[in-house]
């Protein structure tokens, strides 16, 4: 809804933004090197405060806004932790990268074994 909307709709009514839950969705693909630009840019910005950086799962919530044309993501939150529930299948994004659809807490006991086997263990966890 355009601002100018919004500003005549709080004239009537108050409304209550309550997040009553998560959801991950999938993302066109015109958008998606983008998506990975922000995920990149954000691991980034977290080794102003860590030399390694952000280690494990984390998701920037955001939207796709459209205007003239052009569509952009803007992030509005980032979720520190596993977003919703571990055992959530979310996207199919983990189907292609391991031939079938996993939860995250599959995802993370997967990637803590392989550093177990491969004695980089410290890497991933701080």
């Amino acid at each position: 809804m355009p601002a100018t909307e919004q500003l005549e709709v709080l004239k009537h009514i108050k409304p209550k933004l309550i997040e009553t839950g998560h959801y991950a969705v999938t993302i066109k693909e015109s958008l998606l090197e983008k998506v990975l630009e922000l995920g990149e840019r954000f691991v980034q910005a977290t080794k102003k405060f860590h030399p390694i950086g952000i280690i494990g799962p984390f998701a920037l919530q955001g939207a796709v806004v459209a205007e003239e044309g052009k569509e952009d993501i803007v992030i509005f939150d980032v979720s520190m932790r596993i977003p919703g529930s571990p055992g959530t299948l979310f996207t199919p994004y983990s189907g292609y990268l391991y031939g079938y659809s996993i939860s995250y807490g599959e995802r993370i006991g997967l990637e803590i074994k392989k550093a177990l086997e491969m004695g980089k263990l410290d890497l991933i966890c701080t």
